[in-house]
């Protein structure tokens, strides 16, 4: 059933998103359930057969990195979240989902730096605390209208002069 819960969030993810699910699915796959790099990415492919990735998912076969007693799960899933996240992505707003997918992929990539074979879930902590440095800079960013290159020019305009004395000898 939890492979099927898996299957469907991707799904529903892709189908908003319009991105393989291999974006969502390889790293569930290896942060959730523990599988190997090789492993995750030959049953992903192995979810895509009909009819993308046929032949790299046979290479991954014949290599031993499918498990298959999950591929049916993960595929019952993701087709009615396909389904659903295709339903639902006009309702969204294009730049709230290049927000949300940036906020995302950054998470992820925080998450695949920080993970090593023995600490796969603790490394949600710091791709968190990086995720939500990230939100707090957007934030400042957009709603209190403050850049980067708008802050050093600020500092530079208000940059304190020092105090002019003069001496009368």
């Amino acid at each position: 059933m939890k492979f099927v819960l898996l299957g469907l969030v991707v799904g529903a993810l892709s189908g908003i998103l319009g991105l393989g699910g291999g974006i969502f699915l390889v790293p569930a796959l290896i942060f959730l359930f523990g599988f190997s790099p090789h492993e995750a990415q030959g049953t992903s492919l192995a979810v895509l057969i009909p009819p993308i990735g046929l032949f790299a998912a046979l290479e991954y076969y014949r290599k031993g990195y499918i498990d298959f007693s999950v591929v049916g799960f993960i595929c019952l899933g993701f087709v009615f979240g396909a389904y659903a996240g295709a339903f639902f992505v006009d309702r969204i707003s294009v730049p709230t989902m290049r927000r949300v997918f940036g906020f995302f992929m950054f998470f992820i990539a925080v998450q695949m730096v920080f993970t090593t074979a023995e600490r796969r879930v603790g490394a949600a902590v710091p791709a968190a605390l990086s995720t939500a440095l990230l939100a707090v800079i957007y934030y400042a960013e957009r709603r209190l209208g403050i850049a980067a290159s708008r802050v050093r020019r600020h500092l530079e305009r208000h940059k304190p002069k020092p105090p002019h004395i003069e001496y009368h000898i």
